[in-house]
């Protein structure tokens, strides 16, 4: 579940999804992940620093927007 909860449709991700969006994750308008800062989260795939910096496992190019500036990869993106 916490590995990758936005694949994960049972209620039981609510929790998590609604902890991600107050860690200010979201999604941009042109389809970039947008990371915000305030809270602290991490998983196998996923870690966010209060301050907004951290990281994303992708398999595929994945563009991150945070308040560190803008990160594009694939495997391990630090932003």
């Amino acid at each position: 579940m916490q590995a990758f909860p936005v694949a994960n449709t049972h209620a039981h991700t609510n929790p998590i999804l609604g902890y991600l969006h107050l860690c200010g994750v979201g999604i941009t308008p042109e389809c970039t992940l947008k990371i915000g800062k305030g809270s602290y989260f991490e998983s196998q795939n996923l870690c966010i620093n209060e301050d907004g910096s951290g990281w994303i496992k992708a398999d595929h190019e994945i563009t991150v927007e945070s308040v560190n500036g803008k990160f594009t990869g694939k495997g391990i993106v630090k932003f």
